[in-house]
C-alpha cells in the first residue's frame, strides 16, 4: 500500500512492508494494542459499559465514517474519538479540542437513487450506530431531503416557465393557457401578447374568463 516515483524510495519502502510481512516482530503488546478488544469505558471502573477498542478497530471506523463510504453504502456511521485519527487536520483536531468534542455522526440526505449528500454531526460524547441520536439525525436527514427536493422542484418549475414566457413573447400566433378545475370550471392562466394585438384587450381581460 505504498506509490512513489522515485526508485530508491520505492525500493526502501518495499524492503520495509516485506520485512514486516515475513519477519514480523509480533509482541503480546501488539494483540492488546491492533485488532480489537473490549474494555471498560472507564479502564479502572468494572462496572461501567464494555466498548470495542483497538487501533487498527478505530482505523476503520475512520476509514468507513467518510462521506464517500456513507453514500456508498448508505448506512450511518458513527467515529468516537474522531479527533484522534492521524487523517483528521490540524485544524479540525484543534475544534474538537477547544470544544470538547468527541463522536462524528454522518447520516445519509435522500435516498440510494437520488442522495443528496451527508448530514454531519458533531457530539460531546461517545456514542454507537444504536444510539438513539442516530435515529433523530435520520429524520433531520429525511425532512432535509424533502425541503431540497421541494426546493429543486420549484427552481426547475420557476425556468420552465420563464422558458415557457420567452416563447409565449416570441410568437406571432396568439398563445394561451387555459386550466381546468376539479369543479369542471375553466381559468385562464395567461395570454401571450398577440393576444392584445389581435383583440384589444390587454393581457389582463385576456386572462378573465368572462371575455371567452
Amino acid at each position: 500500500p505504498f506509490s512513489t516515483r522515485n526508485e530508491k524510495d520505492y525500493f526502501n519502502l518495499l524492503g520495509v512492508y516485506l520485512d514486516a510481512t515475513f519477519f514480523p516482530l509480533m509482541r503480546y503488546e501488539s494483540f492488546r494494542q491492533d485488532g480489537h478488544r473490549f474494555e471498560f469505558a472507564t479502564p479502572d471502573d468494572p462496572t461501567t459499559e464494555l466498548k470495542l477498542q483497538g487501533v487498527v478497530y478505530n482505523e476503520m471506523k475512520g476509514a468507513m465514517a467518510t462521506p464517500g463510504s456513507v453514500l456508498r453504502t448508505g448506512e450511518p456511521a458513527v467515529v468516537s474519538e474522531y479527533h484522534r485519527l492521524e487523517e483528521v487536520r490540524p485544524r479540525v483536531r484543534r475544534i474538537f479540542e477547544e470544544h470538547g468534542l468527541k463522536t462524528v455522526l454522518l447520516v445519509q440526505v435522500g435516498g440510494p437513487q437520488d442522495a443528496l449528500g451527508v448530514l454531519t454531526l458533531w457530539f460531546p460524547r461517545a456514542m454507537e450506530t444504536n444510539d438513539p441520536i442516530v435515529d433523530v439525525a435520520k429524520t433531520i436527514a429525511a425532512h432535509a431531503a424533502v425541503a431540497v427536493s421541494r426546493a429543486n422542484a420549484l427552481e426547475d418549475r420557476r425556468a420552465s416557465e420563464e422558458r415557457l414566457q420567452l416563447v409565449s413573447d416570441n410568437v406571432s400566433d396568439v398563445a394561451y393557457s387555459i386550466a381546468v378545475r376539479s369543479d369542471g370550471s375553466f381559468v385562464t392562466e395567461w395570454v401571450n401578447n398577440a393576444f392584445h394585438e389581435m383583440t384589444g384587450w390587454d393581457t389582463h381581460e385576456g386572462a378573465t374568463v368572462e371575455h371567452w
